[in-house]
């Protein structure tokens, strides 16, 4: 087991181990009285969330989150922590704004993230040794999600094909109302080339062909993996995309739906989460299969877990994934 799960596990069990722990005893109430917090001092409070542990172990970038009251905003921040000097940390971001999801490139040399501080969300990379945030890409439209190419050169993201309506409404304390839209909108597949500022995306999907949900690099770095609806025939399955081509075709012919599509570390499979065909998806169990990477047969690897499988992981030694057993979570 990597030192990634070998940490995530400690921290999980940990907790669990110390809310349960019958020696346990609470701490004594304070005589002084209780003091609720306000919807302001709730809405206040800082979060921690996303931790990303560096390839080699030794750092975890992670996002905290802050309220911006004069702009009516909530926004966050990247810091890097050392694992064995916990106490020091390094704030990764600045100029405010959202800074989020960010992610390890491979080498463990630079962290890439999205960050809305000049509109809409955008690829920025920051030196993990040090040093300022450069942008990456500056589209009308904003990044979906992005994923780091295997040998740390390249960076696949997907994008809107068509601009978001404004929201309907806006309340001047509490934030935006949201549209909630009828249909998917078709996205793009992009890559750029992360070795030299400048450098322009290049399409690896026609415009407004497919709507695009999860993908996944091939270990080999010649293919990328993504769940995908064709907008002409409508049939959702998981989709191949020869990189050098650029030409995609399904690798699955079974009924739906699918997302997370994560490919083996030796290439040879394709896993995934699927409904199995279940007309009643919505409130449905789903599970993890897998289909050969040049398409098949889908072979289902948890339809006697009797719970919903969400995949975290394709390694060496398995698979991992986590799934609630009644309220508690587990890996």
């Amino acid at each position: 087991m990597t030192l990634a799960f070998r940490l995530l596990l400690f921290v999980t069990l940990g907790i669990q181990l110390v809310a349960q722990s019958p020696g346990r005893r609470s701490a004594p109430l304070s005589s002084a009285p209780s003091i609720a917090p306000s919807i302001d001092d709730s809405l206040s409070f800082q979060t921690a969330s996303s931790p990303g542990i560096s390839p080699d172990g030794r750092f975890v970038v992670y996002q905290l989150s802050r309220t911006n009251w004069t702009d009516n905003a909530f926004e966050s921040d990247l810091w890097l922590v050392s694992v064995d000097h916990p106490d020091s940390r390094r704030l990764l971001t600045t100029g405010g704004g959202w800074n989020g999801w960010a992610r390890w490139s491979p080498d463990g040399s630079a962290i890439a993230y999205l960050s809305d501080r000049n509109g809409a969300k955008q690829i920025s990379i920051v030196p993990a040794a040090g040093g300022a945030s450069r942008d990456v890409t500056s589209l009308d439209s904003g990044v979906n999600d992005f994923r780091w190419s295997p040998d740390s050169r390249s960076i696949a993201f997907t994008t809107d094909d068509e601009q978001r309506p404004a929201n309907s409404g806006k309340n001047a304390r509490y934030g935006d109302f949201e549209i909630v839209e009828d249909r998917a909108r078709a996205n793009t597949l992009w890559r750029i080339d992360v070795t030299r500022p400048g450098r322009t995306p290049v399409s690896l999907t026609p415009p407004g062909k497919y709507v695009i949900g999860g993908f996944d690099w091939s270990p080999d770095g010649a293919g990328i993996a993504f769940e995908g609806e064709p907008r002409d025939t409508q049939r959702e399955g998981i989709y191949v995309l020869d990189i050098a081509a650029r030409k995609a075709h399904a690798v699955t012919t079974e009924s739906g739906p699918y997302r997370n599509p994560m490919w083996s570390p030796d290439g040879r499979w394709i896993a995934f989460e699927t409904a199995g065909g279940d007309p009643d998806y919505y409130y449905a169990n789903w599970l993890i299969a897998r289909v050969p990477a040049g398409g098949g047969k889908v072979e289902p690897l948890t339809k006697s877990f009797d719970e919903n499988a969400d995949l975290f992981a394709y390694t060496p030694r398995g698979i991992f994934f986590g799934a609630f057993r009644h309220t508690a979570s587990h890996l």
